[in-house]
């Protein structure tokens, strides 16, 4: 097998890369349409096993279009297709992986992906939904192998309103699928065999395991170092060039769990800007990392020969788009063109104007960078913050040795740019090999093909709402940590960040919180009864009835549905039975609520809200359940959060249903004897006001206070003890 150059200092591991290896052949895929027809080639050839790792993975998909589609005998349709390859070889493994998404992208995905994959296809096609990533980020690696031989990475999705040809017409009937029809869309992807791609197998199964806790079949060993033939899987209709190139892996992994950092793309980004001397292409999603904007300034500065061109998207989708990465790409902007002349760098958009001078924007999801002829990096990574930090992200870059290499690369930048400027690849060249300056690439008007233009972000946003949505669409840190630092409990901000919520489970709890809700405004506000003094007449009626036990453990019941507190309620509740039946009855009533609420969240947490709060609440209940009852007395001596909350939690975590409710008897015990005493106390004041009975009371409030408070003082010494 072809080893590394070992020489080479540049990629290292462990700092800008995870990986290095060899690719044998390579193949540069530029627009949906090409990636598309490579892939589905690639599965009607594959004959061991596919792995696709993606940010969505769309059953509806059609790989092919119009005559292609028309003439094909193999499925088009991505979960037609699968299906098809999953019969015809039966031997064969499959296994996708796709980001359990937020409920944001609801209307752009599949509902329910694990049922139209399952029912549609046999069992050696496995799927799942990838939810280990922090609150706020997103399963962002886009990596598809087949028969651990040949690799497709970068930009590019199984996903709706991807699809479009090179030309990128401004009418083009193909370009549409069950979300309408939509604009010209340019992404770029790389397809590579050879060494590197055993590397690639490992980082899918460490996806697969991580995401769903079980292994997918070992990595199947290539022994060949062909440097002629490309692997049989290879789409035939590409050319595969020879390049026995050097290569690296870098990262993005987010903290989570036991799973430290990763942050090797953010780290290679920077190498690679200060390797720069002549020439730095970009091609980005969204721009709006400070950090790289300063590099390039600096690179800049440093280097007065070097020039930078920067292609991204001109028009915001939505207002996430328009007032965070949008509103941040005007900081990126100014950090960038800081005291350097517009001759040597510009952040530009392609556009194509038709014969009445209407204008048609080209959408920009590439992640492309070029330094000189010497590096090239295909990228699953966007230049913004979540990239860099929160999202999990795989990015190769390509080092050129050999003229040969140095060739390709320049290529590859030179096919870009002529695709967005309407030049031919020899006018690209002669410019770039020249004295030039950018204006000559950035043309005022153009009516028969794109051009590029000066972005302008201050046309679509003021910047007012950037700090508050760059914490949802942009964030440095996971959604939960935010909450953590303008919190005064610096416990908090040393947890395990939360995993994101699992889109169905989401969906389920936002109905029962809003039908909770919705009980709790019917009971207030159309029955207007369930407050004290309505409680009180109901418990009078109750003391008179032979049902009086089982009234009050209901209205307990009902009161831990709509969160009514229990301290009110017990005091309502001695007050009309006395000191010896309105404790009594406070306590069976407490504890059948507590039992209620407890088995309800057991039943949640078993069908899903463990996995809402990932191995970080596991942790804790593994403590938790080690505290058992006294850990439960412990907590009931302080309302550390509202009763039926305790209750659900508890139900939630692993500790026994005997604990608990040992442990509540426990610790409520002295806090009703207490508040009996007070109630009945409270009831003589108000029948019969003596100074007798006004002392017992005040007498009483002061022994519940003081209950409280060395219950306080207990609770915080046995927790400092016994940490949860």
């Amino acid at each position: 097998m072809v080893q590394p150059n070992q020489n080479n200092t540049f990629f290292q591991p462990n700092k800008n890369c995870w990986r290095i290896n060899r690719a044998k052949h390579v193949s540069l895929l530029i627009d949906c349409a090409n990636f598309y027809r490579a892939l589905h080639r690639a599965i009607t050839n594959a004959q061991h096993s596919i792995f696709i790792l993606g940010w969505e993975i769309d059953s509806q998909t059609r790989l092919l279009r119009g005559e292609e589609e028309k003439k094909s005998t193999i499925p088009s349709i991505a979960v037609e297709l699968l299906n098809w390859k999953a019969h015809q070889n039966s031997e064969i493994k499959i296994y996708l992986s796709r980001w359990d998404a937020s409920v944001v992208f609801i209307k752009d995905r599949d509902l329910l992906p694990e049922f139209v994959w399952t029912s549609n296809t046999p069992e050696n096609v496995h799927i799942c939904l990838d939810g280990q990533i922090p609150m706020g980020g997103s399963q962002h690696q886009k990596v598809i192998l087949i028969d651990d031989e040949l690799v497709f990475t970068g930009g590019m999705d199984i996903a709706r309103q991807r699809w479009d040809e090179r030309e990128h017409r401004i009418i083009e009937p193909e370009r549409q699928d069950i979300l309408g029809p939509y604009g010209p869309y340019h992404d770029v992807q790389i397809m590579m065999d050879g060494p590197i791609t055993l590397d690639f197998a490992e980082l899918v199964r460490e996806r697969w395991k991580k995401a769903v806790d079980y292994n997918a079949i070992p990595i199947r060993p290539i022994t060949s170092d062909n440097l002629i033939n490309p692997v049989p899987s290879w789409p035939s209709q590409f050319k595969a060039r020879s390049l026995n190139i050097e290569c690296s892996i870098s990262r993005t992994i987010p903290r989570l769990d036991e799973q430290e950092p990763v942050q090797e793309i953010r780290q290679m980004y920077l190498d690679l800007i200060a390797q720069a001397q002549n020439f730095i292409y970009i091609e980005n999603q969204f721009l709006t990392s400070e950090e790289i904007a300063r590099a390039l300034n600096q690179r800049l500065t440093e280097q007065p020969q070097l020039k930078v061109l920067l292609v991204s998207s001109y028009e915001p989708q939505g207002v996430f788009e328009r007032e965070s990465f949008w509103a941040g790409r005007i900081d990126f902007k100014k950090i960038l063109e800081k005291n350097i002349s517009t001759e040597r760098v510009r952040l530009t958009y392609p556009c194509i104007k038709d014969v009445n001078g209407n204008s048609f924007f080209k959408r920009i999801h590439s992640k492309v960078l070029v330094v000189d002829d010497t590096f090239l990096t295909i990228a699953s990574s966007n230049l913004n913050h979540r990239s860099l930090i929160l999202d999990s992200e795989c990015d190769i870059s390509l080092m050129a040795e050999s003229a040969e290499q140095k060739k390709f690369i320049s290529s590859v930048r030179n096919d870009l740019i002529a695709e967005h400027t309407s030049h031919n690849l020899k006018q690209v060249a002669e410019i770039l090999d020249g004295q030039f300056s950018l204006d000559q690439l950035i043309s005022a008007e153009c009516f028969n093909g794109y051009a590029l233009y000066e972005v302008d972000d201050t046309l679509f946003t003021d910047q007012n709402f950037k700090s508050v949505l760059n914490r949802i669409a942009d964030p440095e840190q996971p959604l939960m940590s935010y909450f953590a630092v303008n919190s005064l409990d610096k416990a908090a901000m040393k947890m395990e960040p939360f995993t994101n919520p699992r889109k169905h489970r989401l969906i389920f709890f936002t109905i029962l919180i809003f039908s909770l809700i919705g009980i709790f405004v019917y009971l207030k506000s159309h029955l207007e009864w369930f407050h004290p003094e309505r409680i009180k007449v109901f418990l009078e009626y109750a003391q008179t009835s032979r049902f009086s036990l089982p009234l009050v453990c209901l209205i307990y019941v009902v009161g831990g549905f709509v969160l009514f507190p229990v301290t009110i309620l017990s005091l309502i509740t001695a007050t009309v039975f006395g000191s010896l039946l309105g404790p009594l009855y406070g306590m069976v009533g407490s504890l059948i609520s507590a039992t209620v609420m407890f088995w309800l969240g057991h039943w949640a947490g078993l069908n899903g809200l463990r996995n809402l709060f990932g191995e970080r609440i596991r942790s804790i209940d593994r403590k938790f359940h080690k505290s058992g009852i006294v850990g439960v007395a412990a907590l009931r001596f302080i309302p550390i959060a509202p009763y039926s909350l305790v209750n659900l939690v508890a139900g939630i975590s692993s500790i026994t249903f005997f604990d608990f409710i040992v442990g509540t008897f426990l610790g409520f015990l002295p806090g009703l004897l207490v508040k009996g005493f007070v109630g009945q106390s409270l009831t003589e004041v108000l029948i019969n006001p003596t100074p007798t009975a006004r002392l017992d009371l005040f007498l009483g409030i002061i022994l519940w206070l003081s209950l409280a408070i060395a219950s306080y003082f207990l609770a915080r010494l046995w927790r400092t003890k016994h940490p949860l």
